[in-house]
């Protein structure tokens, strides 16, 4: 049994094949191990593995947390099939210190960050002159201005929500190891109409095409 200290309800996200799933405190203090306050709401999220032997959950790699104050690391999670690739999403739209770092962010005036991005992780194996180590490596650069995220089965396509509530979609180049923009357009069509009962209904719907 693992317990998290959340200030809001933590968000659980399952791999495809149930091996792997990602536990996420967006609220969360960063605290030292003194106790002290590191960073306040940075968030933080533990991918863990569950063992069908021994019935129990194991840790996948070190913590992830979040680097700036009310960076809310976390508020979104997707991930591949197999659970070796996830896409974490920071910020909310509703926060309107949100809006005004979008803004100065396109005006050029930010800090270089913006809270509302996500930021895909891989669990991989790196080599050093002693040992071989395994954890959660960043995959690409830092997909800024994006509220929530979608990953393909097997971690190399992401279809992201803008801030302006457009739809991009992002496939992973492993030589240039970049993000980069796929040209997919998305439509949204209203239609009017009664249902069985006369009643008048207008039903959404979507079209994607290349």
């Amino acid at each position: 049994k693992y317990e998290f200290s959340c200030k809001t309800m933590p968000k659980l996200t399952l791999s495809m094949d149930v091996s792997n799933f990602a536990v996420a405190c967006p609220a969360q203090d960063v605290m030292l191990y003194d106790g002290t306050l590191l960073t306040s709401k940075a968030g933080m999220v533990q991918v863990f593995r569950w063992n069908p032997t021994k019935l129990k959950a194991n840790k996948i790699g070190k913590t992830l947390f979040g680097k700036h104050p009310k960076e809310e690391f976390g508020q979104g999670i997707s991930m591949s099939a197999h659970g070796n690739v996830v896409a974490i999403a920071s910020g909310s739209m509703n926060r309107r210190d949100d809006k005004r770092n979008s803004h100065q962010e396109q005006e050029g005036r930010g800090d270089g960050w913006s809270s509302n991005n996500i930021t895909v992780y891989q669990y991989t194996i790196t080599s050093t002159t002693t040992a071989q180590e395994t954890n959660w490596q960043p995959l690409g650069q830092v997909l800024h201005n994006t509220t929530k995220g979608i990953m393909s089965n097997d971690g190399t396509l992401l279809a992201t929500i803008q801030l302006d509530k457009s739809v991009h979609v992002y496939s992973y180049n492993p030589t240039s190891e970049q993000w980069h923009e796929e040209h997919i357009e998305t439509g949204l069509s209203i239609q009017r109409g009664r249902n069985s009962n006369h009643q008048r209904v207008r039903t959404l719907s979507a079209v994607s095409y290349t």
